[in-house]
């Protein structure tokens, strides 16, 4: 082994096989860290946009969406007539496939069919009448859309909603 002076420095390589070129190039070939999570991002985010997207197809979701309106705008009917000390009448209009709320608004359901089966002592044929008590007329609303189909029903003596599926 040959005699280093004193203070002089003695360089040594690591991977003898290896040039310090060699090394370097060696070192940049991988990924790096942040490229491995901005990758894991990605694919996270796909597969939360992939499950909406398929379901946003489905005529089950857009039937559940229509219900969840429709027992919105019932319960505000609802909510109206008991703070209104008022009836509140909703008509159901199964020709058009289209509902008439209080104040002359109308929610139209394209591609699906509604009908309305009164049940109730004092049933209309074609509307729910919410009354300041809370009683209401009662009944149900079924509406379909290809094979699904879900019911709202009305309590009469309450005037609460109870969707079925």
């Amino acid at each position: 082994m040959p005699m280093v002076p004193m203070g002089a420095s003695v360089k040594t390589r690591i991977f003898p096989a290896l040039t310090d070129r060699e090394v370097r190039q060696t070192a940049v070939a991988g990924y790096t860290l942040l490229e491995l999570l901005v990758v894991l991002a990605i694919i996270a985010g796909v597969m939360a946009v992939i499950p909406r997207a398929y379901a946003a197809l489905s005529p089950s979701y857009e039937l559940r969406q229509t219900v969840n309106r429709l027992a919105y705008a019932l319960q505000l009917a609802r909510e109206d007539a008991r703070a209104g000390g008022a009836p509140r009448r909703v008509e159901i209009i199964s020709e058009s496939g289209s509902v008439l709320l209080p104040g002359g608004e109308a929610m139209v359901f394209d591609g699906m069919a509604i009908a309305f089966e009164a049940d109730g002592p004092w049933s209309d044929t074609d509307a729910v009448t919410f009354h300041a008590g809370g009683m209401s007329t009662g009944g149900r609303i079924i509406l379909t859309n290809g094979s699904a189909r879900t019911e709202l029903v009305i309590n009469w003596a309450t005037g609460a909603l109870e969707v079925l599926r």
